[in-house]
């Protein structure tokens, strides 16, 4: 400045002067990389925007509704939620229109008719609670019935319903019925998908024909409650006989396990697979001797559809590592699931809590249930018979050791 213009500037201001440069710099850099983020950002959300309208035009709206929730609030569309509720509804879902709606609503208290379609929405779960408890109500004629079947009392609770002692009105034979209700707990194409796998599986299962497994006589559905007609089995399920102080000698636990092994392996055989076997699902009558499996398929309700209500059939604590990562059951998981019900019974324990090397358990069985209950399908006996197989085996060679080890005992007629 001095050479060229015979001008001198103080410090003070050359400095303010770069520093106004710097920071002209600096917010046009700034400036751009906002902008960049800006459009990388609509660009992301019109992408999931067109992956949730593609799921959506599969008729695939829970999917569709996921991915919608998954960009930010600022950029959910009001018409593209209001459209999805609209088809939630068409196909019956009235707990999916509430859910959308209530997003709809947060952005716009009154857009549409959103107070009207929520209206309609709840009535329609009103009406499906209240048909869930209908088929109790006694006809003028009488009892109430399921199909051909009077009810004649309660058996007891189950998972998702309760278990009536029938008698069928024709034949004079006594049988459990077992209900679900899946109205209740379903709707839309969720209850049309649970109807149709509880109908399949029991289909398949009253096929199966085995000493060991409870036979089932019919199905059918009685506004808006599925339900079973079974066997009616005398004894007690082993849920009974897995506290501490209830535990039933560890040579019949075994031997029991052994026999619902062979039964699980003939219905593997068929290509039914049980999905819930534990305790409760066995059943032991001690003045005939006779082990029954039941409830076969029942659980697969649940597994393969999502209940309202979160209400589950099987009991986790018995799946096994892949059906807990949501992998299908086959038959390797009945195996490790009926590992872990004779670990119970013979420890006393929580499913593997157990202690393998209690006094109760020959060297033998704790070697053959570690194998049975291994987290690698792979490492497992490769057939339900294998495995009961190994069990009448170390029991053979724990037989023929002296032993001076006391048996716990418990009436197992009660």
């Amino acid at each position: 400045m001095i050479a060229g213009f015979d001008m001198w500037l103080e410090a003070g201001l050359v400095a303010a002067l770069v520093l106004a440069g710097l920071t002209a710099i600096l917010a046009k850099r700034y400036a751009a990389k906002h902008n960049e983020r800006v459009v990388d950002q609509v660009q992301k959300n019109e992408s999931v925007r067109l992956m949730a309208l593609a799921y959506q035009a599969q008729n695939r709206l829970d999917a569709a509704f996921q991915k919608f929730q998954e960009a930010p609030k600022a950029h959910i569309l009001i018409d593209d939620l209001y459209n999805l509720a609209v088809d939630y509804e068409k196909g019956g879902n009235a707990k999916q229109v509430i859910e959308v709606l209530k997003l709809v609503q947060a952005r716009m208290a009154d857009y549409r008719d959103t107070e009207t379609m929520l209206a309609r929405a709840r009535e329609r779960l009103v009406r499906a609670k209240a048909a869930a408890v209908a088929p109790l109500t006694p006809p003028p004629s009488g009892k109430p019935r399921f199909g051909a079947f009077e009810v004649h009392g309660e058996l007891g609770k189950g998972a998702m319903g309760a278990v009536y002692r029938g008698v069928d009105a024709t034949l004079g034979r006594e049988v459990a019925i077992k209900t679900l209700p899946l109205a209740s707990e379903f709707e839309g194409q969720a209850l049309e998908k649970a109807r149709s796998i509880f109908f399949e599986e029991l289909r398949r299962a009253g096929a199966l024909s085995h000493p060991n497994i409870v036979t089932i006589y019919d199905t059918g559905e009685e506004r808006g409650l599925c339900y079973v007609a079974m066997e009616l089995m005398a004894g007690n399920d082993l849920a009974a006989f897995v506290s501490p102080d209830r535990l039933i000698p560890a040579e019949k636990a075994i031997e029991i396990v052994a026999r619902a092994a062979e039964a699980l392996d003939y219905a593997h055989r068929e290509g039914v697979v049980h999905c819930d076997v534990r305790p409760g699902n066995l059943i032991y009558d001690a003045n005939s001797d006779v082990v029954k499996v039941t409830d076969f398929g029942i659980a697969r309700v649940t597994a393969e559809t999502r209940t309202r209500s979160g209400a589950v059939i099987g009991a986790a604590a018995y799946s096994s590592p892949e059906q807990r990562g949501g992998a299908p059951a086959d038959a390797r998981s009945d195996q490790y699931s009926l590992g872990l019900t004779l670990r119970q019974l013979l420890t006393g324990a929580l499913p593997g809590a157990g202690d393998l090397d209690a006094e109760r358990i020959p060297a033998g069985v704790a070697a053959v249930l570690r194998r049975a209950t291994n987290a690698n399908p792979v490492e497992r006996f490769a057939t339900c018979a294998e495995f009961s197989g190994a069990l009448v085996a170390a029991m053979a060679h724990a037989a023929a050791q002296p032993s001076d080890n006391e048996r716990a005992t418990v009436d197992i007629s009660l």
